[in-house]
């Protein structure tokens, strides 16, 4: 009768695919081959599911999971919350009970109807005025020096490269920011920011991050998408110290976090920043920090060991990640393999740790000091 409506439809049986066991056992290339393309194979938006799972023995009584969900309906937060659900579901069915999850009081379209309603008028205009200020004159793009020219139209062909601090480096990291009035994110802004200054010969520079937008309580143990995109603009003068550089990374970042509010697309909008098919609107590096809740998966019965796997895609230029993973630092740099060689992300890594290491020993030297 004219009126759009929204209908919640029950929810869905989840797909759930044992791969074909005669084969046994399954070699790792082969399988890797099969867990990359079942996670690159598109989501029907239109009739769901959204989450789906496949099994794939590799030998009698040895099997691989993988649970793939479309980033619609969930993020890295909601990734504890299903693993700590599939325990609790699991091990009642193991002891022949029926699974009971606690009830959450709210649901996940109660915090969409919030927002929406929250959202608007002074305090969406209040939010976006601060990104206007802080946004405005930013430079449209990084100029990174790439290996080979840059596509008309941006691709998303990607790698990845890790590596680790020891537990002392990563203590010293740790160490250093508590000393400061830090937290370890905004050293690693600073030492992010500064390889990008070198590499560039800019000083004023954009780094996209992830927050989690978590900051309701009721929030806390949905599975759902609340992530959203922060873009942090630094412009910091090399010829001041390491401690006063701090001191504008932290000022930045504290007022980020304070208008977390506004998702990106609709700022990306707002600011009316200027298209361009070859790169991603505000910003094309990012800084992920995973400080999520550990969880890890214990099944009675069976001995469960998480792998990493690293899908060959890349959403921007250049992402770098870190984590706390047992008392030490993780760190991973994914890149646009249509613009970088493998060797030239080596030797950014390298600098980059040189650069972390020159940092937290010596926050009164200067920026343009500080050594690769």
């Amino acid at each position: 009768e004219g009126y759009v409506y929204q209908q919640i439809q029950p929810a869905p049986l989840s797909e759930l695919k044992v791969v074909d066991s005669s084969q046994l056992p399954v070699e790792e290339a082969w399988l890797l081959a099969e867990v990359t393309t079942e996670i690159l194979r598109p989501f029907d938006l239109a009739q769901g599911p959204l989450i789906r799972m496949t099994v794939w023995p590799m030998a009698p009584e040895c099997f691989r999971v993988v649970a793939v969900m479309h980033h619609s309906v969930s993020d890295g937060w909601s990734i504890p919350i299903l693993l700590n659900d599939l325990m609790a579901v699991y091990g009642a069915k193991v002891r022949g009970e029926e699974p009971v999850l606690a009830e959450l009081p709210y649901q996940y379209a109660d915090y969409a109807l919030w927002q929406r309603q929250w959202l608007q008028g002074e305090v969406l205009e209040t939010q976006l005025r601060y990104w206007q200020n802080q946004l405005a004159g930013a430079p449209v793009s990084l100029d990174f020096p790439s290996d080979f020219p840059r596509p008309k139209v941006l691709s998303y062909g990607g790698a990845t490269l890790n590596w680790t601090l020891s537990k002392t480096e990563s203590e010293t990291v740790r160490c250093f920011s508590e000393q400061q009035d830090v937290t370890v994110f905004m050293t690693l802004l600073l030492a992010f920011y500064t390889l990008l200054a070198r590499y560039s010969h800019q000083t004023d520079i954009v780094v996209g991050s992830p927050i989690a937008n978590r900051h309701h309580f009721a929030t806390e143990a949905m599975v759902g998408f609340f992530v959203n995109t922060l873009a942090f603009r630094v412009n910091l003068e090399p010829t001041i110290t390491v401690r006063e550089a701090l001191t504008q990374v932290k000022a930045v970042t504290l007022g980020g976090y304070a208008h977390q509010d506004v998702p990106f697309e609709q700022l990306v909008d707002y600011l009316q920043v200027p298209r361009d098919t070859s790169r991603s609107p505000l910003f094309q590096v990012m800084l992920v920090f995973q400080n999520l809740p550990e969880s890890k998966l214990a099944l009675p019965g069976l001995v469960v060991t998480p792998f990493k796997l690293t899908t060959p895609l890349a959403k921007f230029d250049l992402t770098l990640e870190a984590s706390w993973v047992e008392g030490q630092l993780q760190f991973s740099i994914e890149y646009n393999t249509a613009l970088f060689k493998a060797e030239k992300i080596n030797r950014l890594a390298r600098h980059f740790k040189i650069l972390l290491t020159a940092l937290v020993k010596s926050p009164e030297h200067a920026l343009s000091h500080l050594t690769l």
